[in-house]
């Protein structure tokens, strides 16, 4: 459970969990709108949480190559706010990276988001989740861009909430039979008093 701080991380943008969603990015020069990002970029919760889920396979981006990923990327690092820059990162797409890696694992999720890619995150669980956004093409900027962003994520019915529902319609169903049971057992006795 994330205890959520509004004074550091603003308000979160609601998300229904049947949602797909990919953040989108805007260049500002403090009130002027400069560009919106078309470079690859990713995202990491930074608590951990695993409940988010990449739309796309690393097949249907059409990767050439196995992709990077968050775990391949920890495995080599140490510090994580640098595990992944773009000072590291390799596209999927190019044919050099395939000769190095070869192609991807069948089902491999592919953790690259970007305007022109249909990949979109999707949530299990409800929930505040924070992400920390760092933007991978090194075309986009000689800086290592970065920023903070949370959403909450709402809709989904937890398993307690099916299996507490099934006494309670148990029990409604059974109190209704109960009731219709009980009016027409009085509507034949009636009419049975009227017929003698």
């Amino acid at each position: 459970m994330v205890k959520y701080n509004y004074a550091d991380w603003g308000c979160p943008i609601l998300i229904d969990y049947t949602e797909n969603f990919k953040p989108v990015i805007d260049f500002y020069d403090g009130e002027d709108f400069i560009e919106t990002v078309n470079g690859d970029y990713f995202v990491h919760e930074d608590f951990n949480r695993t409940s988010a889920r990449y739309k796309l396979t690393a097949k249907k981006a059409g990767c050439k190559a196995a992709p990077q990923s968050w775990s391949e990327m920890l495995t080599n690092m140490s510090y994580s706010n640098l595990i992944w820059t773009r000072d590291n990162y390799e596209s999927c797409m190019s044919d050099t990276r395939a000769d190095q890696v070869g192609p991807p694992q069948p089902g491999q999720r592919y953790e690259i988001l970007s305007s022109s890619n249909g990949n979109a995150l999707r949530w299990s669980q409800n929930g505040y989740y924070v992400y920390t956004l760092t933007v991978l093409d090194p075309d986009t900027s000689f800086c290592q861009l970065r920023t903070k962003f949370a959403v909450r994520v709402h809709g989904v019915l937890s398993e307690t909430t099916h299996v507490s529902t099934i006494p309670v319609t148990t029990m409604l169903v059974c109190f209704l039979v109960a009731i219709v049971y009980c009016s027409s057992h009085k509507h034949l006795k009636k009419r049975e008093g009227k017929q003698k």
